[in-house]
């Protein structure tokens, strides 16, 4: 069984990959799938969990690994 893990600088992330950001004033976490292309400078396409992306447009978000490392985003290790 799985759990989620924090992303360091290591971690290798892959496109399909669920990935979670906390959110402190709602103490709660906004869900993510990452994406199929990995842009320059380390950014990843993600799109919110539970979102048919590949019928919607205008439902992507673009984060750096070190932006995901600074707001302590977690991803899912089977």
């Amino acid at each position: 069984m799985g759990n989620y893990k924090s992303i360091i600088q290591s971690t290798k992330l892959e496109p399909q990959m669920k990935i979670r950001e906390f959110l402190k004033g709602a103490n709660d976490y906004n869900n993510y799938v990452i994406g199929e292309y990995l842009l320059d400078d380390d950014k990843y396409e993600v799109y919110p969990e539970g979102v048919n992306y590949l019928d919607s447009d205008g439902v992507l978000f673009y984060f750096s690994k070190s932006d995901m490392i600074s707001k302590n985003c977690e991803y899912w290790d089977d």
